[in-house]
């Protein structure tokens, strides 16, 4: 093979994940206009250093499931599959048709659901999934209509390891007023709630670290 032909290989090799990413992202922003756009967490495909971060909160020398709602193009799941042990066994979910079309051709030796990740008791069930060790959000949580939160906090209050996590990305600052405002939110589901933030990140965010779901949402402060 001459030098030219191998030129024009390596040159492909790198251009094919750039024309992914960008691809992916065009994808996402397509979705923001769709009547669905409340459930996404960003306006683009989160960046590896924030996903990053959401995966070092596991701990990968223990066995258990790992589940990722919302998984859109796939920026937290690459995450967690560099990571990811024979002893784990990833699930994989998102609804929007489009993009379990994209996460099934990234990620062949996963499993993708597309279903409705606040109603994933059955669907879990029918897979023999009895407890969850893991939990990643890369939805909008806070955002999702209240029947949806109800119905997320019930099968993670059936379904996830006592000691487990629940792992949720935001993309808003630490000082942010807002953030407080996510805490305070996060709090009402689970009895321990810790904010990590990530500076190199555009736009600054960060991971809540949320632990013990509450047996009920507490209300809203008055």
């Amino acid at each position: 093979m001459g030098r030219e032909s191998r030129n024009v290989q390596v040159a492909d090799a790198e251009l094919a994940p750039q024309e992914s990413r960008l691809g992916d992202a065009l994808l996402f922003a397509k979705k923001l206009f769709t009547k669905d756009y409340r459930a996404i967490a960003a306006l683009l495909p989160s960046g590896a250093g924030i996903c990053r971060r959401m995966a070092q909160q596991v701990d990968f020398s223990q066995a258990g499931v790992i589940v990722e709602l919302g998984a859109g193009t796939g920026a937290i799941t690459r995450a967690i599959v560099e990571r990811v042990q024979p002893h784990h066994r990833l699930v994989i979910v998102e609804r929007d048709p489009d993009f379990v079309d994209k996460l099934r051709e990234y990620f062949p030796n996963h499993t993708v659901l597309r279903a409705d990740a606040t109603h994933m008791e059955e669907p879990l069930t029918n897979l023999g999934v009895r407890q969850v060790r893991y939990v990643f959000s890369g939805l909008a949580t806070h955002a999702l209509p209240i029947r949806g939160q109800v119905r997320l906090h019930r099968w993670l209050r059936r379904m996830l390891d006592p000691n487990g996590y629940f792992i949720q990305i935001t993309h808003v600052p630490l000082h942010s007023p807002r953030r407080h405002v996510l805490q305070r939110y996060y709090s009402r589901l689970f009895l321990d709630v810790r904010f990590i933030p990530v500076w190199r990140h555009v736009p600054p965010g960060g991971v809540f670290i949320c632990r013990k779901v509450r047996e009920r949402i507490t209300p809203k402060p008055g």
